[in-house]
């Protein structure tokens, strides 16, 4: 769900119901369906195991709104720069170097990390990093070098683990996870 936050171009792709797990049994086309697969259950939103993915969903949202790197309302191909040495978009593999072409036709390539920048309403400069582990292992990511200070905004794998400041240059992502950082400019 926070991929699909982060790679939406416009409003978040969002169904009613998502926010508290209706899942319409894998059918896409329930719009066809007058039945349970396509009705909105409203009890499911009050029962208290759906209340940790609501809180989820609304994190995301917020997060959304009020990071500007989460909403790109046009295509980035990495030839803007934002900043000297900071373009709008860059892709990374878990060890900090650049994606190689090979690397994108590697059907076994389970890991990357996609950093977006972007003007904050304040004038200033915003980045984001979207590291993905799709193995079935736990992978400890090396963040490349930039100026920025880093905080952890989001980790799927614990929904709702606190925002902290990034310490060091490697940060542990667990299997299947995503772990989403904001970064600021350091403090001169």
């Amino acid at each position: 769900m926070l991929a699909t936050l982060y790679f939406s171009l416009g409003t978040p792709m969002l169904l009613s119901g998502d926010e508290f797990g209706r899942s319409q049994q894998g059918n896409n086309n329930a719009y066809c369906q007058d039945n349970e697969i396509s009705w909105v259950d409203w009890q499911h939103a009050d029962a208290p195991e759906n209340h940790a993915l609501a809180r989820y969903v609304v994190r995301l949202a917020k997060l959304r709104k009020n990071h500007p790197t989460l909403r790109f309302a046009r295509f980035m191909h990495g030839k803007t720069a934002v900043a000297p040495e900071l373009p709008d978009i860059a892709w990374f593999d878990e060890t900090g170097a650049p994606m190689q072409p090979g690397q994108w036709e590697d059907p076994e390539r389970r890991r990357l990390m996609l950093r977006r920048a972007a003007p904050d309403e304040r004038g200033g400069i915003e980045a984001s990093r979207l590291l993905l582990n799709g193995a079935s292992e736990d992978c400890t990511f090396k963040l490349p070098e930039t100026t920025l200070d880093w905080v952890l905004a989001l980790d799927s794998s614990d929904p709702e683990k606190a925002m902290g400041q990034v310490d060091g240059d490697e940060i542990l992502v667990p299997s299947h996870a995503v772990v989403l950082l904001i970064g600021k400019p350091k403090p001169q």
